[in-house]
């Protein structure tokens, strides 16, 4: 059974059991082996000291998970297509939601707008991710807004990689 707090996408998971196979750890399903895949020491909420093989995005998408996010606003860019992935529907296991909504908007404006319209409406805090260079600048005037009426906004913002700026 899924559920929210155990998140993580079937790719890393099938990493992981391959990970724990090589280092001679029982198969699933064997004595002693985890009996399902959100078991595994270090995903779905479970925190140790090693994060190997989860990327950025993954890690960011868990961390919003176990923080109870369910809708997070955004705008696609480069800079943060691999958070993005971590979103994608095909992540979630057979037969079960996302366990959070991804909501693209034509603007960044807007992403940041809808967030503040959530979190007014809902309680909980919004969160709008946007890409890097303009698509941060472009929701100053939703972070201003929000901030002038105590309106809780968590804004993620992309980076470009230090090479591709040279």
């Amino acid at each position: 059974m899924f559920r929210a707090g155990h998140a993580i996408s079937r790719r890393a998971c099938d990493r992981a059991f391959a990970a724990r196979a090589a280092a001679g750890a029982p198969a699933p399903g064997a004595a002693g082996a985890a009996a399902s895949w959100w078991e595994v020491p270090g995903f779905g909420g479970r925190q140790t000291k090693s994060m190997q093989g989860l990327t950025g995005g993954y890690i960011l998408h868990d961390a919003l998970v176990q923080q109870g996010v369910t809708v997070v606003f955004g705008y696609s860019g480069g800079a943060v297509l691999p958070v993005l992935d971590a979103f994608h529907p095909s992540n979630a296991p057979p037969g079960e939601a996302p366990p959070i909504e991804f909501v693209m908007n034509r603007s960044e404006q807007c992403c940041g707008h809808s967030a503040e319209g959530f979190a007014k409406s809902t309680g909980r805090a919004g969160v709008v991710l946007t890409t890097s260079g303009p698509g941060l600048t472009n929701i100053i005037t939703p972070l201003q807004d929000a901030m002038g009426d105590s309106v809780p906004l968590v804004a993620l913002s992309g980076q470009v990689r230090p090479l591709a700026r040279e």
